[in-house]
């Protein structure tokens, strides 16, 4: 039985396929990240291609080359598919199945070609070896993994399983109907031949997606890494960062002291308070990142909070002139993590305090909705551009504004705020009008 579709085009069409997918893959992983694995499995589609096109030409070229080589690229392409998923397991490289699979494929190619014309043996082989090949591509991505990394494992186990099915398919199909040449449309090689590219394209793709999951695995031990480096830093310099500013508060009280010496002991209290703010800040971040900071709910008052906070940045406005108006409600009681809502009530405080300017005021009111409970700090300050309030929902924010009377920041605050939030199921909102002030209102679930 003669198909209408010639074969021949079919093969070029699959050779085709996999040079594109050798080129996809070249192109996607085209990067600095140090995976091993990418480059062989695309060099694998270069070679198998060059022998699948080597194939389409025979009766036009000697089959030394049709043949022998042919086959030859086709199986060493399949071994570098096999020694890229080594690779990429870091596992060693087996040079004996890597080399035996195409040497042996090579060697009964010219054998059962050009010393015995027994094209159905040759063909029965080949089929044999390619299935080998195949399962044992299969078999090294069938291992226990990560859910992600699972799924694009098993797409190139059932990929290389089923298409070393059709392999023997072809080998039974070769000795029960044998063909008179190699080039034949029938329905058993159109469908080997369709089945190649298919199995092809599944299997670059299952590569490329091993690819990207190591990938982001590997960026995510990176950024891990360097949160840890930042959180262990901030958490050493804490407690020396903090005997300075204790110290320099005991000394600013201390009687005697001229106006220069008052200045320089009021440089250095600020400078240490705003540097352990920073420190704090940078320690709620570490925990953040690697997964330690688990809120611990139980009731908070946040009328309790808010005093606390008003009245441990009371000295910072006073510098300024800045007049407090708190309207705390004293039932204002929330489900959350206590240390949190201080840290997130801290941060915005300090925030207003930072810009508004001289003779200021910033109003701290607490309050109960039907939803929860809510806390409001507003003040008459500068305010925040509009293209600044878009940023703060980033996590690593580039907003480092100085503040009305040149208070460096950082640009972690408010961002750090939003995080917290969302870890006690809370809302954030944010109104700000450059030259008119700001106004955050955050919500909290009520404690039942």
């Amino acid at each position: 039985m003669h198909f209408n579709i010639d074969l021949r085009n079919i093969v070029f069409i699959a050779a085709g396929t996999f040079w594109l997918m050798a080129l996809l893959l070249a192109l996607l992983i085209k990067s600095e990240t140090p995976i091993k694995g990418p480059k062989e499995w695309s060099v694998g589609n270069v070679l198998s291609g060059i022998g699948l096109f080597l194939f389409g030409l025979d009766g036009v070229i000697p089959d030394l080359f049709s043949i022998s080589v042919s086959n030859f690229f086709i199986t060493i392409g399949l071994s570098y598919y096999l020694k890229g998923v080594w690779l990429f397991r870091e596992k060693k490289v087996n040079y004996w199945i890597f080399w035996i699979l195409p040497v042996f494929s090579f060697v009964q190619s010219m054998i059962f070609t050009d010393i015995w014309q027994w094209y159905d043996v040759r063909r029965v082989l080949f089929s044999l070896t390619i299935m080998t090949g195949s399962l044992l591509l299969a078999n090294e991505t069938l291992i226990p993994a990560k859910k992600p990394l699972l799924i694009a494992l098993r797409i190139t186990a059932i990929s290389s399983t089923i298409f070393a099915s059709i392999m023997l398919i072809r080998a039974i199909a070769t000795i029960l109907f044998p063909i008179p040449s190699n080039i034949v449309s029938t329905p058993v090689t159109v469908s080997v031949w369709l089945a190649t590219a298919v199995a092809q394209i599944v299997n670059s793709f299952g590569f490329l997606f091993m690819f990207l999951y190591k990938q982001a695995e590997e960026l995510k031990m990176k950024v891990s890494g360097m949160s840890r480096f930042y959180f262990i830093l901030a958490h050493d310099l804490r407690g020396p960062i903090g005997t300075v500013k204790s110290m320099a508060e005991v000394v600013a009280t201390a009687p005697g002291l001229g106006e220069t010496e008052k200045e320089i002991v009021a440089a250095i209290q600020k400078s240490s308070s705003n540097t352990y703010t920073l420190l704090e800040n940078l320690l709620e971040w570490g925990r953040n990142i690697t997964g330690e900071l688990q809120p611990q709910e139980k009731e908070v008052s946040l009328a309790s909070l808010a005093q606390q906070v008003t009245e441990l940045l009371e000295p910072m406005a006073e510098e300024k002139g800045i007049d407090f108006r708190c309207d705390l409600a004293a039932r204002a009681t929330v489900l959350a993590d206590e240390q949190m809502v201080h840290t997130i009530i801290r941060n915005i405080l300090s925030n207003a305090i930072k810009f508004t300017a001289q003779n200021g005021h910033i109003s701290v009111a607490t309050g109960e909705s039907t939803w929860g409970c809510w806390f409001v700090i507003e003040d008459n300050g500068v305010g925040i551009m509009e293209e600044s309030l878009s940023k703060l929902s980033e996590p690593f924010p580039s907003l480092s504004t100085p503040g009305t009377n040149g208070e460096k920041g950082f640009g972690l605050g408010l961002s750090l705020c939003r995080y917290l939030i969302a870890r006690n199921k809370g809302y954030f909102q944010i109104e700000s009008k450059e030259g008119k002030g700001t106004r955050v209102k955050v919500s909290f679930q009520r404690h039942s």
